[in-house]
């Protein structure tokens, strides 16, 4: 006998995927089943990486220890591209989604900082903001009030000039300081110009001849990762019909034969093609 609660929990959720499945467009149906398939392969490569399967930059599947929660959570916040070459590069370049807060525009001419009225002013300069997390001098701007806001904030301490990359401790990385205002390695913040500039010449000036080290083989190294397919071809035997491969984001995905059981773009393809069949039979009728 089924427990009254659990088994009215049960109906509820079997008569809302019915009644969806019932009423709702087939257009509507198809969009949220694509959004399921992201979220959903998503997750699975969350889960991957939080129990130690990785991509190194050559896109290669490597093996981890399970209990080394450092790098696996780390490795959450790595790309293989995470590092760049040209000689100058913008912070929209390095942080697509959070460059207007990697620093403030303040004007110091009265003895006071305040924002900056006419932002081509010579005396409005740019300070980047988290100081612990760079090398760089600071100085204590104190209470700041943007505009459109009703209150000041104490804002303390932010870098003045330019602002150098360190080697964060752990605590700095998931407590502290994060990735969103993270200067690439080899360049520093000009805070005149408000870009990254090269500083290491050999790695990102015009004539660079190293070519920097990808951070994630870094972290592999260095928590002894090993290939989890070590031979060069890749496995096609009915030991391996469903094993893991990388996408071209460095993320492992869960693949039958080497097929993303979870890529958006392969079950769409599906769709328009079982479209297209049932319009052609539909029209030899």
């Amino acid at each position: 006998m089924t427990i009254p609660i659990l088994s009215d929990i049960w109906n509820g959720i079997t008569w809302t995927i019915d009644f969806f499945f019932s009423k709702t467009p087939r257009p509507l149906q198809i969009l949220v089943f694509l959004l399921f398939l992201l979220f959903f392969g998503a997750m699975i490569s969350t889960v991957l990486q939080i129990t130690g399967f990785h991509c190194n930059n050559d896109k290669e599947m490597v093996k981890t220890d399970l209990f080394d929660v450092s790098t696996n959570f780390q490795m959450l916040r790595q790309s293989a591209n995470d590092y760049f070459q040209e000689p100058t590069i913008t912070i929209d370049e390095v942080h697509t989604w959070s460059s207007n807060t990697c620093f403030l525009l303040l004007d110091n001419s009265t003895g006071d900082y305040e924002p900056c009225v006419n932002e081509s002013s010579a005396t409005c300069l740019k300070y980047y903001e988290s100081p612990q997390c760079f090398d760089c001098e600071t100085v204590d701007v104190g209470w700041i009030k943007q505009e459109g806001e009703w209150v000041a904030n104490n804002i303390g301490d932010v870098c003045i000039g330019s602002a150098y990359p360190i080697e964060w401790t752990f605590i700095q990385r998931w407590l502290t300081c994060g990735g969103e205002c993270r200067i690439p390695n080899h360049y520093k913040f000009n805070a005149t110009e408000g870009y990254y500039d090269c500083v290491d010449l050999e790695y990102c000036g015009v004539n660079a001849t190293k070519v920097p080290n990808s951070k994630i083989d870094e972290l592999l190294q260095n928590a002894d990762g090993t290939l989890l397919y070590p031979t060069a071809t890749t496995p096609r035997n009915y030991e391996t019909l469903i094993f893991l491969k990388c996408n071209n984001n460095y993320n492992p995905r869960l693949t039958f034969f080497g097929i993303d059981l979870f890529d958006y773009k392969i079950w769409l393809l599906m769709i328009v093609i079982y479209v297209l069949v049932m319009v052609y039979f539909s029209l030899k009728k």
